[in-house]
């Protein structure tokens, strides 16, 4: 699980949101009051994005591949 910062599209609040799985998701927020927000509810878009990329390694060229 994850915890990321979403902020309040009508306060400015920001609010702790748990991720629970490493995928694309929409959630319903409700800006918590008790903590100096507005009471209202938006919707939080979680994106994920994962990268990967390939580095050659020094002296590894001239290895032969037989």
């Amino acid at each position: 699980m994850k915890t990321v910062l979403v902020k309040c599209p009508y306060c400015g609040l920001k609010t702790e949101i748990n991720v629970e799985e490493l995928r694309d998701i929409s959630s319903l927020v409700i800006c918590d009051v008790m903590e100096g927000g507005c009471d209202r509810i938006f919707v939080a878009d979680v994106s994920v994005a994962i990268t990967a990329s390939a580095r050659k390694v020094e002296g590894e060229e001239r290895r032969n591949n037989d």
